[in-house]
């Protein structure tokens, strides 16, 4: 009972929140906009509205410069700068779900809503929407982990030089414009590079066993930019489109490899043949996949297999671990919408069920760990004991 006590706290809430829904739609203006992204009647369902959190954090991160240097202009316009970039204020709310679709399958979804043209380097232009599920299912089933993006770098050097520009501040404005200049000299055209590396950017970490684990790591490079760059220092023998690596002990037989509109960084070149077995054709993914957008600005999949969970819970000794470490799949897929970022995962496990659990794990253990730290009070000092008095006569 006492474990599930912090669930039964937060249904609670839930239904206090859900109780006064049509309140809420009356006087929020962000909430329909916001809830229609995420399922309602599931295992949870969160709303707030994050608009005045949010303009508290862009004077917080203007106010950064004034703290780290005082006397320095420059330092200051540059966190203001920073600030504008993020664009913090034009995010407004956000929404939360969990449903459990059937045994062992759980969807989550969380949608941010922002202002339509935001100019955040977090969302809106800064992302790219692309075709994504068959890249998902074409990694390999032994896939640990995966990361990928698709950035707008173009926008974001062009966010970059707005923002500089806005704060007047000298120093900085030539600072950009004398480093586009050195570097073209250099052979290295920013903007240029810039277009070139316009697209995905993605990490690629699998095998069954830690021992043998494949890294692979790919940058966009869709002009070749970045390509001629290296080629000068990292040049492959003739015929060839790959340069070796050396000097990483764990990883023998790294390659630079130059690849059509990519480079990638490889622990093993055996990491890009096709694999025999892909994430497709996992039964424990067929599930997951139809679930999810087809299109996003990026993903994520991370499967422990119970190889890594032993050595995880190996590594944690038994009187330090909160929690045992048990496998688990998840895949989830961010998408730029018009008006927001709208991210999606597909899991074994519910994620707020575990949340919960997480947490009423690590209280007691602080608290233990608080207690253990905190001064003991000194023994009061001993009375010396009183020679006992003469008998009398």
């Amino acid at each position: 009972m006492k474990k599930y006590l912090l669930m039964t706290l937060c249904s609670i809430a839930v239904v206090c929140c859900t109780a006064g829904w049509d309140t809420i739609k009356k006087t929020d203006p962000y909430f329909e906009a916001t809830i229609k992204n995420v399922d309602i009647g599931g295992e949870m369902l969160l709303y707030q509205n994050i608009s005045k959190p949010m303009r508290s954090c862009d004077r917080m991160l203007k106010g950064l410069g004034k703290v780290a240097d005082e006397k320095d202009p420059t330092t200051q316009s540059l966190f203001v700068a920073f600030a504008k970039m993020l664009d913090v204020t034009s995010f407004k709310a956000i929404a939360q779900s969990s449903v459990k679709v059937e045994k062992g399958v759980y969807l989550y979804k969380q949608f941010v809503l922002t202002r339509k043209n935001t100019k955040s380097i977090l969302a809106g232009e800064a992302l790219k929407n692309e075709k994504l599920d068959h890249m998902i299912a074409s990694l390999p089933a032994d896939t640990r982990l995966a990361l990928h993006g698709n950035f707008n770098m173009v926008y974001l050097l062009k966010r970059l030089t707005e923002e500089f520009a806005a704060t007047g501040n000298k120093t900085l404005i030539d600072g950009l414009a004398k480093l586009r200049t050195q570097s073209k000299a250099e052979g290295v055209d920013i903007d240029a590079w810039a277009e070139s590396a316009c697209g995905p950017m993605m990490l690629v970490i699998s095998g069954e066993l830690p021992q043998d684990l494949k890294v692979a790591i790919a940058i966009s490079d869709k002009n070749g930019v970045l390509s001629g760059l290296l080629r000068k220092q990292y040049k492959p023998k003739e015929n060839e489109s790959s340069y070796p690596i050396t000097g990483i002990p764990i990883f023998p037989k790294a390659q630079l490899v130059y690849s059509e509109g990519c480079i990638l960084l490889v622990s093993d070149p055996a990491i890009l043949a096709k694999p025999a077995k892909m994430l497709g054709d996992d039964p424990r993914y067929s599930k997951y996949l139809p679930l999810l957008p087809k299109e996003g600005s990026g993903f994520m999949v991370v499967d422990v297999n119970p190889n890594f969970a032993a050595l995880a819970n190996f590594m944690i000794p038994e009187d330090k671990r909160c929690i045992t470490i048990r496998p688990f799949r998840i895949v989830a897929v961010d998408c730029r919408r018009e008006n927001g970022i709208a991210s999606t995962m597909a899991s074994n496990f519910s994620l707020p069920i575990s949340g919960y659990k997480f947490i009423n794990a690590m209280v007691p253990a602080m608290m233990k760990r608080a207690k253990g730290m905190a001064p003991q009070k000194k023994a009061p000092a001993a009375t010396p004991a009183k020679a006992p008095a003469p008998a009398a006569k």
